[in-house]
């Protein structure tokens, strides 16, 4: 009876989603997902305000928004990782980072 009762208690530890901490990998994913979202608006303001020739300040800004996507989707897969931890923040982050990363391959495939 005693064996049963702590796996009951771990079994509903395990899925408390407020018990638990999110994973340090999925909050840095955000922020870098946030960060590389905040670089696009930039670029994409500056290339309207140029009337369309901003070119190597609005590509290196999508290029660097580019590579800290990219950071973002390393981290958020290490988040996964982390055990006892929420995964929620890495799941959102992953998305988030990989659509910013297929969002700037096309505007280069495109050129844009």
């Amino acid at each position: 009876m005693a064996d049963m009762n702590k796996i009951k208690d771990k079994v509903f530890h395990k899925y408390m989603f407020f018990s638990l901490k999110p994973a340090v990998g999925g909050v840095l994913s955000l922020v870098f997902g946030g960060a590389s979202i905040a670089m696009i608006i930039i670029a994409i303001c500056l290339s309207y305000g140029a009337g369309g020739h901003a070119g190597t300040v609005v590509g290196s800004l999508a290029f660097t928004a580019f590579i800290v996507s990219g950071f973002g989707v390393y981290l958020g897969f290490r988040g996964l990782r982390e055990e006892e931890r929420a995964h929620l923040p890495c799941k959102i982050g992953i998305i988030m980072c990989g659509c910013i990363c297929v969002f700037v391959i096309a505007l280069f495939v495109i050129g844009v």
